[in-house]
């Protein structure tokens, strides 16, 4: 298991204006943008040590939506998850990769993410 986190993900009300904010303020560079249809605008932005993926969707409520860690053998981290106790609560596929979700003893998202090798 990675010992650092990757990214954050936080969903936004407006993107534009985040966008700014990360760039403008922060010194955060524009990455990868997707759109993901209903599943939101998807913008990724690149920090010196952690990336921030700012996601415009009306399905989510605004505010932090999960800490991310990229793995390289997701099936091998679920493993360990589930030999813990801890739930999956979601996984999908992508076109970049696998995700899934698993919930800290808080309630909050903890999101690993294999890329396509």
């Amino acid at each position: 298991m990675r010992d650092r986190g990757e990214y954050v993900t936080f969903v936004v009300k407006d993107l534009k204006k985040s966008i700014s904010f990360y760039r403008d303020v922060l010194g955060y560079r524009i990455g990868l943008y997707t759109d993901a249809g209903e599943m939101g605008k998807i913008q990724i932005m690149h920090g010196n040590y952690v990336d921030i993926e700012l996601i415009e969707c009306d399905m989510f409520p605004v505010g932090m939506y999960s800490f991310g860690i990229v793995v390289d053998d997701l099936r091998k981290e679920l493993d360990l998850c589930k030999h813990l106790g801890l739930k999956c609560t979601s996984a999908i596929g992508t076109r970049y990769g696998h995700v899934a979700f698993v919930e800290d003893p808080d309630g909050n998202n903890i999101c690993f993410k294999e890329f396509h090798k």
